[in-house]
């Protein structure tokens, strides 16, 4: 390939003297753009994972604690540590293992559902199932998890003195340990729950700004289909003819408001890249020339579009190939070359400045617009525009009708309509305009959803774990509070104490959250639109509503624990 590229220079020198050729692995180019956003989503599973693995270690730190008169007694008994140790981590694993068996079971109906309702169009030797390298790995990581969530508990378990076990009341007592683990398991699934919802949160920002962004044209009431010219028109200008007169055919069936037509097919193909010459201005570089879209278009194109002419005329009838070649620019373009000067009346060529072609006159300046996707920067798109009337090659062209009222209803009519014109054109690529824009954000918001569910989820789980360690310190505070309220404590004094205690938890674990969040979404850069990572609304009010949900959870345990009676309450072991 260098080989080739090295010829092409000596043979062209002014076309490629700065050009050359890169290769890479066609399934990079094929997967590519799927890479960072399943690494993301890979990433939220994790996080999924590490806040339901808080919750279990909680739960199995709890009964071990509830556990340690029977461990103590197995101990004294001559039970080795060795085997108290193995009969908790298999009891973990089973645990573990059955979550597992019930989570294939819901992935391998869940994946059917995800893949119908969502829109993601994965290359076609791609095939997303749940195969045996997925249940392989699944088994492996519920081992791997069963084994290390049974061993910190067991070891916590089988630690204590006999003594002090075997002393302990029948509901046991958590210790420093066991209270500081429980408080940093907690904020964990706080802070981690929170990087999750602000992920989720600004790719939905990303996704309602990209449909709600100005394109530079009027996508409503707008029908696109791509048709070939037929052969036996490819003589004289009849084929440049040919896509004009089409146009004007369909501008008269009833409910067409205008149509035009264009070499591009809008958010599929936006152009091409063509050299071309400024006259007064050095050579362009051949980035510079490939920055420049090129497109070539019929009269009424822009008027059919809603893209407003700023300054100059529109292409008409008469900028045909018996006329003196003309061009378009949008302001985009006008800018980058000639800021601060009008851009009517400029002039350029294709190729270089000893072309044979002739220097065409820039005859109008359009506003900018979206082509490619709606991810694009249109302000910093530059386009040329030429006149299809005076295109060099005709082959295939889409047509652009503006409609009266609904555009979908009229595909049928318009399909009619052009069998009736020349039955021989194949039309193909139908559909509207309004859709093409929804599908150029289908991927992002397909991603969007898939986080979002993972944030419920995780949200679901830090809720639950949160209710569950406040219910327990409860539990376990019982004859404390029943002591407090004999003294004279009121039970909005108990109520307050018991919030404190959660909403403490809450609190360090959102502002951990928030300072990761801040690092983690950085991988979601590229996939952001009209939104930064660190954006303050967004942050504000999902940490508002993870510590109202966080309240809520606190809420309920602490309500229970202002009616205890505290006769019964010096009475409880």
């Amino acid at each position: 390939m260098n080989a080739i590229a090295a010829n092409l220079r000596t043979a062209f020198p002014r076309e490629n003297t700065e050009r050359g050729v890169l290769l890479g692995p066609i399934a990079e180019r094929l997967v590519g753009s799927f890479k960072t956003p399943l690494l993301v989503l890979l990433g939220a599973v994790a996080l999924v994972l590490v806040i339901a693995c808080a919750n279990v270690i909680n739960l199995l730190l709890t009964r071990s604690v509830a556990r340690n008169r029977e461990i103590a007694v197995r101990l004294s008994l001559g039970a080795t540590r060795a085997r108290l140790l193995r009969q908790l981590v298999t009891e973990s694993v089973l645990l573990s293992l059955l979550g597992a068996g019930a989570g294939i079971v819901l992935a391998s109906w869940g994946t059917g559902a995800l893949l119908h309702v969502m829109p993601l169009e994965f290359p076609s030797f791609v095939s997303v199932r749940v195969d045996r390298e997925v249940l392989l790995a699944c088994c492996a990581l519920a081992l791997f998890t069963g084994v290390l969530l049974g061993l910190l508990p067991a070891l916590s378990a089988t630690r204590n003195g006999l003594a002090e076990s075997l002393k302990e009341g029948t509901k046991g007592s958590i210790g420093i340990r066991g209270r500081k683990m429980g408080r940093v398991l907690v904020g964990a699934e706080v802070a981690v729950c929170l990087v999750l919802l602000i992920g989720a949160g600004l790719l939905l920002q990303s996704v309602s700004r990209m449909l709600i962004a100005d394109s530079g044209f009027k996508p409503d009431h707008l029908v696109t289909l791509r048709f070939y010219v037929p052969a036996r028109h490819f003589e004289g200008d009849s084929k440049n003819r040919f896509g004009p007169r089409l146009a004007e055919e369909m501008a008269q069936v009833p409910g067409v408001q205008s149509a035009a037509v264009s070499f591009i097919d809008p958010f599929i193909w936006s152009g091409f890249s063509r050299g071309f010459t400024l006259e007064g201005h050095s050579p362009l570089s051949a980035a510079e020339i490939d920055e420049v879209t090129y497109q070539e278009i019929g009269p009424n194109f822009f008027g059919t579009m809603g893209i407003p002419v700023k300054t100059g005329r529109d292409f008409t009838a008469h900028d045909d190939l018996r006329s003196p070649g003309r061009l378009m620019v949008n302001e985009a373009f006008a800018r980058r070359y000639w800021r601060g000067e009008s851009a009517l009346g400029k002039r350029l060529k294709y190729g270089p400045v000893d072309s044979h072609y002739s220097w065409m006159e820039v005859i109008g300046v359009v506003g900018d617009s979206k082509f490619e996707s709606l991810r694009q920067d249109a302000d910093a798109s530059p386009v040329l525009y030429g006149a299809l009337l005076q295109s060099e090659v005709i082959m295939n062209m889409s047509l652009l009708v503006r409609t009266k009222d609904d555009p979908a209803a009229m595909i049928g009519p318009l399909r009619s309509a052009i069998q009736r014109f020349d039955p021989e054109i194949p039309v193909y690529n139908v559909a509207t305009v309004d859709e093409r824009m929804r599908a150029t954000a289908a991927e992002t918001r397909s991603y969007a959803t898939l986080l979002a569910l993972f944030a419920g989820l995780a949200l679901v789980l830090a809720v639950v774990g949160i209710y569950g360690v406040i219910s327990y310190w409860v539990t376990q505070r019982t004859q404390e509070m029943g002591i407090r309220m004999a003294l004279g404590a009121h039970s909005r004094d108990v109520l307050r104490l018991v919030v404190w205690q959660g909403m403490s938890l809450m609190l360090v674990g959102v502002a951990t959250g928030v300072v990761c969040a801040l690092i983690a979404t950085r991988a979601l850069k590229s996939m952001l639109f009209g939104v930064t990572v660190a954006d303050p609304p967004t942050y504000i009010l999902l940490a508002a509503i993870l510590l109202l949900a966080g309240g809520l959870a606190v809420y309920v345990p602490a309500r229970r624990a202002t009616r205890i009676d505290p006769l019964v309450a010096l009475r409880y072991e």
